[in-house]
């Protein structure tokens, strides 16, 4: 029921990131705003069997900011089954991570520069340092993974409005980015069967962002240019990340096996936005006042769950798939939209926003599975 993609050994994934590995998987494309599709849909990103609750640029910070050396294998779950959370309907890429099975203290430690050039000197350094520590009783691993990362986008758009007329659009963006990313695991093995452990993931994030010269448009009347537009465009985004799991997994006889996971994500996002439009005749001439606003957004998610998932082979041809889980998402959000009018920031009360949003969700599911024959299964189930 998915597409595994064992990437563990390739030559490729050394000195790549998890983005640029997700780039050469197949039906996998990003949009110029980060956002992941898979078929042309959006998609969800788990790691570990466990959903990554991003999208979009802080979603792409984190991929950027994971090591390729410490991906084990890509599943692409075009169709997920009942097992999966029934949330939107392009699919699931899952990302699951090595682990280290040398006894001792064993590590790594990476670095990478490369350089761009289009009319100035674009720079990216990366690096990574992965140190594991394995026992008879535990096994622990420590990642460090910082990232710099200048990067540009040309954007060229055409619009026909109808009525001759037309709106060329050019955009010039520039980026600089900052991330550092580190992730703690212990596993600690109580006995044979039963195992017991924790996973913590963080991520700080800065992101900046400028348009370069001549970014506008032009509007075409009947082939004749009446309005050029120039824009100056800055952004900001601070992203700050952190990811907790507890787990526990028993393995009993007859191939049955419990696992329990208790999850505590919590999400920071700043955004500052400020554009400055002046609009010129033909002749270059400022033909009305010029259009200037900002925008300062703050996000906090807070997001609990509580997951328990059972397998076992019943009648020796079902395996059996079942599970309860709740979630609980906290959301405060705070938009503040300042247009300047005279030469004074005044606040846009129809572009501003408060919205604070509370979720929760309780689900089971049951599905069952059967090999038919060597080249064919049968799966189905109820969530």
């Amino acid at each position: 029921d998915k597409l595994v993609m064992n990437v563990s050994e390739a030559v490729t994934t050394q000195g790549s990131n998890a983005l640029e590995i997700l780039r050469k998987a197949p039906g996998v494309s990003i949009d110029p705003s980060g956002n992941i599709l898979l078929n042309g849909t959006a998609v969800q990103v788990w790691i570990d069997g466990r959903p990554s609750n991003l999208s979009g640029q802080e979603l792409e910070s984190l991929l950027s900011g994971t090591d390729g050396s410490t991906i084990d294998k890509i599943e692409i779950i075009s169709h997920p089954s009942a097992r999966y959370d029934a949330e939107g309907g392009g699919g699931i890429i899952n990302i699951k991570t090595k682990k280290n099975f040398a006894k001792g203290l064993s590590g790594t430690v990476r670095s990478s520069y490369n350089t761009a050039y289009d009319e100035k000197f674009y720079h990216a350094a990366d690096g990574s340092l992965n140190l594991n520590y394995r026992s008879d009783k535990n096994n622990t691993t420590i990642a460090y993974t910082p990232r710099y990362n200048e990067h540009f986008e040309k954007i060229t758009t055409v619009t026909d409005m109808g009525s001759g007329r037309v709106l060329d659009g050019y955009t010039d963006i520039s980026f600089n980015i900052m991330n550092h990313g580190i992730r703690v695991s212990n596993d600690h093995y109580i006995n044979k069967t039963n195992i017991i452990g924790f996973i913590v993931n963080g991520l700080i994030s800065d992101a900046k962002s400028t348009t370069g010269s001549g970014s506008g448009n032009k509007l075409f009347i009947n082939n004749v240019i009446t309005e050029i537009t120039n824009s100056d465009i800055k952004g900001d985004e601070e992203f700050d990340y952190i990811n907790t799991n507890l787990n526990y997994s028993r393995s009993m006889k007859n191939s049955q096996e419990l696992t329990l996971n208790a999850d505590y994500g919590y999400y920071d996002i700043q955004k500052f936005n400020a554009q400055e439009n002046l609009f010129y005749n033909s002749n270059n001439v400022e033909i009305r006042d010029p259009e200037t606003f900002r925008s300062n957004s703050s996000q906090y998610i807070n997001i609990y769950s509580f997951k328990a998932d059972y397998e076992f082979t019943l009648l020796k041809k079902y395996r059996v798939e079942s599970g309860l889980k709740w979630a609980r998402s906290i959301t405060d959000n705070d938009l503040l939209r300042e247009d300047k009018l005279n030469n004074i920031w005044t606040m846009n009360n129809i572009l501003s926003s408060v919205f604070k949003y509370n979720e929760d969700i309780s689900a089971a599911y049951l599905s069952a599975a059967r090999q038919l024959n060597p080249k064919m299964s049968l799966k189905a189930g109820l969530r």
